[in-house]
């Protein structure tokens, strides 16, 4: 006899007015906190050049199918609230976006004597909860006034020591 959401195979046979269980698509949905860095974390991302790319981003990701809830950054790095399903590939989003943006980049000349942007290899993907969502959304707005306090690395730190 197999168990299917609680209902045995000969209860569906018995009574197909069953009520199957349905995960909806609000059940399904998790949120990653997403950061990555310039290559060698170098502090060419401009506040001129910001207020292109990061608009840029949004764009790109709503042409491509990518959900994106909020994105900021500073000098190296660029902080991503993205909502996903279990049949999302993050990480492969992750890597479009950033070919898409080193492309863009270095077709607009926008880093001065610098024709090889790069973004870091690596990024870390934090998980998080929907009672985070919002301070995180404020966080991630607030990413001016926090380097004005703290370097990237205090603030990579501080996120690894809380978020192991």
């Amino acid at each position: 006899m197999k168990w299917w959401y609680g209902i045995t195979e000969e209860d569906k046979e018995l009574d197909e007015s069953y009520i199957s269980f349905q995960i909806t698509s609000e059940m399904q949905r998790m949120w990653a906190h997403v950061i990555w860095t310039t290559d060698r974390q170098q502090r060419v991302l401009h506040p001129g050049l910001r207020k292109k790319l990061f608009p840029y981003m949004t764009e790109y990701c709503a042409c491509n199918d990518i959900k994106l809830d909020c994105l900021n950054g500073h000098a190296e790095n660029v902080h991503c609230l993205f909502p996903y399903t279990l049949d999302t590939d993050l990480a492969h989003n992750i890597y479009r976006i950033r070919k898409e943006t080193e492309n863009w980049i270095k077709k607009h000349k926008f880093i001065e004597g610098d024709e090889d942007f790069l973004w870091n290899r690596n990024f870390i993907a934090l998980s998080v909860g929907q009672s985070s969502i919002e301070a995180l959304r404020t966080y991630i707005k607030a990413q001016e006034v926090i380097h004005k306090k703290k370097t990237y690395r205090q603030e990579f730190t501080e996120i690894v020591e809380k978020y192991g």
